[in-house]
């Protein structure tokens, strides 16, 4: 039974941010298997802002994930998986979009040869089943450098998040998998005191697909997913509707993925009618790995390109580095135009 958890569990979770792995203490707990993972990231970062001036500013970040599972009689595997994560900003003037955020991850879920099912707080199938731009260690277009400058690409459709939500995954069926999820609500910095940040939506709802196939040796990938939501009227934001496709290709090392983004108004207070393209390529060894990409993003009040380069070393089972270089240009319709960049580093110490 352990080869088929194996197999199934690798069949449903297509990894979307190329990462070497973490370490992690494994143990039983009685009939349970455990694993728990302790993760530490110190990084700096010096960047150009886009209005002529250059800045340094730094981060802490660390991460606690536990899993607990056991297989039964039936050939099914059951668990629990729950994972903190908080951002320290160490500079009290870099107060970019990404910084001191906290993400929490808490779900049971059940696996089979008919699928699988979560529920809890976890992303739903249109993140974990979109194809795009591969991402490495910082991040790139949708990194890190949005700490310190410019905004990220979005690389697939608006979605709900880690918000509560009931999951289901079906089972690779001749290279096809899909997955729907839905939850009552989401609420994110609901008691913000600028209404513009605030996102309240109900009856969210995601549905994913995605096709892969062998060529020749080279694997084609596409992927379609689509969100939905009901914005409270309290915000007058607007409801989430989004949707995104996407591609890849991977050959041995190599991996390239796209993805067309349509996000429209999704959660906006005036209209944004957002588009975005991306595009790149990664190439992934056992100890390193590196990656290119780029974004071009088109909305009602700004037209923004992206570009960046990083990668990643494993040191040894504790010690990773990485490093992303992040060009931006933000044309803003009533405004002029802004570029930067940002050269972020990063060490990780993991357990």
């Amino acid at each position: 039974m352990p080869e088929l958890k194996t197999c199934l569990l690798s069949s449903l979770a297509l990894p979307l941010a190329f990462a070497l792995p973490a370490s992690a203490l494994e143990f039983k707990l009685g009939p349970l298997e455990a694993d728990l993972t302790l993760q530490a990231d110190a990084q700096g970062a010096y960047f150009d802002d886009g209005v002529g001036d250059t800045d340094t500013g730094s981060n802490i970040d660390w991460t606690v994930r536990f899993n607990l599972e056991r297989i039964l009689d039936s050939g099914w595997t059951v668990g629990l998986r729950a994972e903190y994560s908080d951002a320290y900003d160490t500079d009290t003037d870099v107060d970019g979009p990404n910084s001191k955020t906290e993400l929490d991850e808490i779900y049971v879920y059940a696996a089979g040869a008919w699928g699988r099912v979560e529920i809890g707080r976890q992303d739903g199938p249109a993140d974990t089943l979109s194809l795009h731009a591969p991402q490495v260690g910082m991040g790139q277009v949708r990194g890190d450098f949005a700490r310190y400058v410019s905004g990220p690409a979005s690389l697939s459709a608006y979605d709900s998040q880690n918000e509560p939500k009931a999951i289901y995954l079906s089972p690779p069926i001749g290279g096809f998998r899909f997955g729907v999820s839905y939850g009552p609500e989401m609420r994110v910095n609901e008691d913000d005191p600028n209404p513009l940040r605030r996102t309240i939506q109900d009856n969210h709802v995601e549905l994913a697909a995605q096709y892969q196939v062998p060529v020749n040796g080279v694997v084609l990938g596409v992927s379609g997913a689509y969100v939905h939501a009901d914005a409270d009227a309290a915000t007058m934001h607007e409801d989430i509707s989004s949707w995104s496709a996407g591609t890849e290709l991977r050959w041995q090392h190599l991996r390239v993925g796209g993805a067309f983004v349509s996000r429209g108004d999704s959660n906006s207070f005036a209209g944004r009618d957002e588009e975005e393209v991306n595009l790149g390529a990664a190439w992934l060894e056992d100890r390193w790995s590196v990656a290119a990409s780029a974004a071009h993003i088109e909305r009602s009040d700004l037209s923004r390109d992206l570009a960046g380069i990083g990668g990643t070393f494993q040191v040894n089972d504790y010690i990773s580095l990485s490093a992303d270089v992040v060009g931006f240009t933000d044309d803003y319709t009533m405004g002029p135009s802004e570029s930067g960049f940002a050269v972020l580093g990063q060490i990780r110490l993991s357990l």
